[in-house]
């Protein structure tokens, strides 16, 4: 059968496979109005009560689908009195809903029947918040066994539909379901041009549920060497790529970066910061730039590498080539030094400026006596003048310091000190 994820196919495809089920399910259930009527002003607190005793059963599942599939059951059962009027035929958004059943019990550590056992489950609350609500005494015994006959008939339908696009989705080998999320990781960070429709058929069709934040976490290549086989099952993956590529879902949650640890198994990667799903090209982005810091000899590397602990870095590597044009402008006076002596000053003058011209503090942080600084001072204080005492300038010095800091701590920093030579 072909996968066409447009909204049509999907609800003609649908409609297929509930129509192949079985001939004794596949009557759609309906109930006269003044039954319905009836029914709905008890159709919210029949969804709280189904979302509530069905949460446990799906404890297998991530966060995400765990949510989706909770409200989706919870909606099925709050839509029972609307969805079964005289029309005689399901909806394209019940239909939808039992799609979501069935595909989203596919994968790691998922079964389609914690989705039965949670089915039966709605089907017990529907029937018992019923009869404790009195409802069967509202009406002749005949219409009594009508209700109970459409309910569960109603519940059977959900099961058999969700059934058989479990069964479709199935049907996908390893190698196109890694296709599909390879591409979606690819739509999602920008690097191939898709619409939002089209990012979230692709979503829908993997079991994949789209995060209202991700973080985007780049692998070097040299750290594949091994198989990366330990992967929450919510965390999607383009790993059969120059730059290997992970997307980890709500990357604020409790445990989450922790997770992702435990699965890099001691990998060196980068993490880029959190950022809403439509803004992840930027995570990428901003992974690559602490990317090439680490590879630089920048940034200490060795295991997972925050953005979130690097934000100056970050900021100072974005444009390498503007931040050595800010170091020769702002540190002009110091060009014609000695390396020693300029590195020595430099490192002096940030910390002295950082603790508010403070050299006893100043002195602390660099293992020197205090009067020392106070002698670096003077001479800092003659090469700069009065730049030192103007607070913009000040703050300007602090970032080119600290642009200077970098450079010299890798193969930018060498490049940029044989610049102050010439």
């Amino acid at each position: 059968m072909s996968w066409n994820w447009s909204a049509a196919a999907s609800f003609d495809r649908l409609v297929e496979l509930l129509v192949s089920i079985r001939t004794d399910v596949c009557r759609w259930p309906t109930l006269p109005q003044s039954m319905i009527d009836l029914l709905r002003p008890h159709a919210c607190r029949i969804g709280e009560l189904v979302a509530r005793e069905i949460h446990p059963c799906l404890q297998a599942y991530s966060r995400n689908d765990r949510v989706l599939l909770v409200q989706t059951l919870k909606s099925l059962s709050e839509r029972f009195p609307d969805l079964v009027g005289s029309c005689g035929t399901p909806s394209q958004g019940w239909l939808t809903m039992c799609s979501i059943l069935g595909r989203r019990s596919v994968g790691d550590g998922r079964r389609f029947d914690d989705v039965r056992t949670a089915l039966q489950l709605c089907r017990t609350v529907m029937w018992r918040y019923y009869r404790e609500a009195g409802v069967p005494a509202h009406l002749p015994p005949a219409m009594v066994a009508l209700l109970a006959d459409v309910v569960f008939t109603y519940i059977d339908l959900i099961e058999a539909t969700a059934a058989a696009e479990h069964s479709e989705s199935r049907k996908l080998d390893g190698t196109e379901r890694q296709a599909q999320r390879s591409r979606l990781v690819r739509s999602l960070i920008g690097e191939i041009g898709s619409s939002d429709r089209e990012k979230y058929d692709l979503s829908q069709m993997i079991g994949w549920s789209l995060p209202r934040s991700v973080s985007v976490v780049l692998i070097p290549e040299r750290e594949m060497a091994r198989p990366l086989s330990m992967l929450p099952a919510d965390i999607l993956a383009d790993l059969a790529r120059s730059e290997p590529c992970l997307l980890l879902p709500d990357p604020a949650g409790p445990g989450r970066v922790a997770a992702l640890e435990q699965a890099l198994d001691g990998r060196a990667a980068v993490l880029g910061p959190p950022v809403a799903l439509e803004e992840a090209a930027n995570s990428v982005r901003w992974a690559r730039t602490l990317l090439n810091a680490v590879d630089a000899g920048i940034v200490p590397g060795g295991g997972l590498v925050q953005c979130a602990d690097h934000w100056a870095t970050l900021i100072l590597t974005q444009d390498i080539d503007l931040t050595r044009t800010l170091v020769d402008d702002l540190l002009t006076p110091m060009r014609d030094l000695r390396d020693e002596e300029r590195d020595r000053l430099a490192e002096t003058l940030l910390e002295w400026l950082q603790t508010g011209k403070n050299a006893c503090v100043a002195a602390e942080r660099l293992y020197v006596h205090p009067q020392t600084i106070r002698y670096r001072v003077r001479k800092l204080c003659e090469l700069f003048g009065q730049q030192l005492e103007d607070p913009n300038a000040q703050k300007s010095l602090i970032i080119a310091l600290s642009a200077y800091r970098l450079l010299k701590s890798a193969k930018q920093g060498r490049t940029a000190q044989q610049r102050w030579r010439t």
